[in-house]
């Protein structure tokens, strides 16, 4: 069966680290400031688009941002043809909620040759994802479409990230990453967004922590790529390990990788950092619900309590545990336990200690059952 982008890839992650691995903010400043890392807002990663119900459960626990995929396959199904009313919703019970939204721009359509996941690399596919990224701004950026219909409701995206962990096979051209093809999706999805709204803010996407080139040397070529600096306003990490003190080992080290490379002005995100509550031994698996909370809570501690690092977002992955059955192969993935609420929607642990770091209130009950259009799967 065919995974969702966010499950085929953090399943890809932990089959490559296996068990015995190691273990909504403001726009682009000059410098961030130490309350600024201090206060990082507290977000979660989506695997899909949710209903308002959860957006506004979300709202009372102070979730500041909402990071999901948004995915270009599904809004264009036909070349040139854009419809972005599976997203359209969420995104409006977002805005009412005064919740941010972090979209991930992702997913080669059908109609362009690729393997699996991957992004596309010839000149005539990257001007149409250039084209689609200009379409997404044109909807949900400031001035867009959704906020001319609904002018009580603004909220514009002012952040996008292009593409999801490139140094992966899964999303590398041919299946095989590199960063010089990564630049060039970059390059053309920042200056299309850019030409539409000068004040976004771009985000480069985050790399696997393991993978056949590893995140420190896939970043060091791209940042070391000619023209990158000036395309990047933000970049993002992904410090996953096996304890939270690990996590801010990766971190840190990140963070000495900029500055080597005289682009720490920039913001950094953690966009996605998580842990399970139950299911197959893997590097990632707490054991039990508490274990997860524990986590959770040291991990956010931790990051915030480095003033040295100016964080523009702390994203926990993920929301809500997804379906084993829809992950390959689901007896070696932790990622459909990783959630704040168990799939039924009941909340865990690691959701009141979530509420109680993000300064909002955990609520009663489990997550209402809401309808919303089907999990898309991804085509191949």
């Amino acid at each position: 069966m065919a995974a969702p982008l966010w499950t085929a890839l953090a399943t890809t992650v932990a089959l490559t680290l296996g068990v015995a691995a190691p273990a909504a903010a403001s726009h682009k400043e000059s410098r961030a400031t130490d309350s600024a890392a201090v206060d990082a807002p507290l977000g979660v990663s989506l695997f899909e688009p949710v209903g308002p119900a959860q957006v506004a459960r979300m709202a009372k626990g102070g979730v500041g941002y909402a990071r999901f995929p948004l995915q270009w396959n599904f809004v264009e199904e036909k070349p040139g043809v854009y419809d972005f009313s599976y997203y359209d919703s969420f995104v409006l019970a977002a805005a009412r909620a005064r919740i941010d939204v972090l979209p991930v721009l992702i997913g080669t359509p059908s109609f362009i040759p690729h393997r699996d996941a991957a992004y596309p690399t010839a000149a005539a596919h990257l001007r149409s994802f250039a084209a689609f990224s200009r379409a997404a701004v044109q909807r949900y950026g400031p001035g867009g479409a959704l906020w001319r219909d609904h002018p009580g409701q603004r909220n514009p995206v002012k952040t996008w990230q292009i593409w999801n962990e490139p140094n992966l096979r899964i999303y590398a051209p041919a299946g095989k990453p590199s960063p010089t093809s990564y630049r060039s999706l970059l390059f053309h999805g920042y200056n299309a967004i850019k030409a539409i709204d000068p004040a976004s803010e771009i985000v480069a996407a985050a790399m696997a922590p393991a993978a056949p080139i590893s995140d420190r040397l896939f970043l060091r070529q791209l940042i070391n790529s000619k023209g990158v600096p000036s395309h990047l306003d933000s970049v993002a990490v992904h410090p996953y390990a096996r304890t939270p003190d690990q996590s801010l080992t990766i971190l840190r080290r990140f963070m000495r990788d900029l500055r080597s490379a005289d682009i720490e002005d920039g913001g950094v995100w953690v966009s996605e950092i998580g842990w399970s509550s139950k299911g197959p031994a893997s590097a990632f698996q707490t054991k039990n619900p508490a274990g997860q909370a524990a986590a959770l809570r040291a991990v956010v501690e931790r990051f915030r309590r480095r003033s040295e690092i100016a964080l523009r977002g702390i994203t926990w992955f993920s929301w809500r545990d997804n379906k084993p059955t829809i992950t390959r192969p689901p007896t070696n993935d932790w990622t459909p336990y990783a959630g704040l609420f168990t799939f039924y929607g009941f909340p865990k642990p690691a959701w009141t200690t979530f509420t109680k770091l993000a300064g909002g209130q955990p609520g009663v009950g489990p997550l209402p059952k809401e309808p919303y259009p089907q999990l898309r799967r991804w085509p191949y």
